[in-house]
């Protein structure tokens, strides 16, 4: 018995050593995993993703001689009917920013799905991709900058309306904010000048009658001045009505 058993772990070593047994990069699986877990799959397309421990051996992936995933091929063409139009068994869901780390991936088709959201602005590091087809899908916003994505034709962006920017002929529109800004301005400007006013006034105000009523010489002085002033307005108006009569 112990001989078989050693015999075992004696050709499980050999098949690591002579790598016989071959695994996806981690990184790569990684990323693979994180794009399952942010879409809907109904038709379980994806199911030899949760069964098979090599990546390089899942529906829809490909890898090369070093075992880092080049090929990812998940279209819709084969499961979409146009004539039932039968949306069910579309992938539904949004692409990971994490689809950017493998950076090896020469070719990257997801096209006829139900896919939505942003393209990832991790894709635009992509250098290797040599092939990519999003077309038919509802992607949104503008495609991220960068020579990788903008050097590929139109058509593989087709049938997304909503997304803008090179090399799509629709241009994103940037919400221009100058006229809220300067309301913006125009209210600070206005509510600092009121602010001011009522300061000054509550200032000014309680300065005269701060006075008056602290200082009993001034608020005498005050009132004979006052009352001088009533007096001199009283006899003006007396002495022109007495003309009119």
């Amino acid at each position: 018995m112990m001989s078989q058993m050693s015999l075992i772990l004696l050709a499980l070593l050999c098949a690591v050593r002579f790598n016989t047994i071959t695994c996806c990069h981690e990184r790569d699986r990684r990323s693979l995993l994180s794009f399952k877990q942010g879409v809907v799959d109904p038709s379980n397309r994806l199911s030899s993703w949760s069964t098979l421990p090599d990546c390089c051996q899942w529906d829809g992936v490909h890898c090369d001689h070093n075992n880092r995933v080049v090929y990812l091929y998940l279209p819709n063409d084969y499961y979409f009917d146009p004539i039932s139009n039968n949306h069910s068994e579309l992938l539904r869901g949004e692409i990971p920013e994490q689809i950017g780390e493998m950076k090896d991936l020469e070719s990257l088709d997801l096209s006829h799905n139900n896919l939505h959201g942003n393209i990832p602005q991790g894709m635009s590091g992509l250098s290797f991709l040599d092939v990519l087809n999003l077309s038919y899908n509802h992607f949104s916003g503008q495609i991220p900058l960068g020579t990788q994505l903008q050097s590929f034709d139109a058509w593989s962006y087709a049938g997304n309306p909503d997304l803008c920017g090179p090399p799509l002929q629709k241009n994103c529109t940037i919400p221009d904010n100058t006229e809220k800004v300067e309301e913006n301005e125009d209210d600070g400007f206005l509510k600092s000048l009121y602010l001011g006013m009522g300061v000054g006034f509550a200032v000014g105000f309680w300065v005269v009658c701060g006075s008056l009523v602290l200082n009993r010489a001034w608020r005498h002085s005050y009132f004979r001045f006052f009352n001088g002033v009533v007096d001199r307005i009283y006899v003006i108006v007396a002495i022109k009505l007495q003309k009119f009569r």
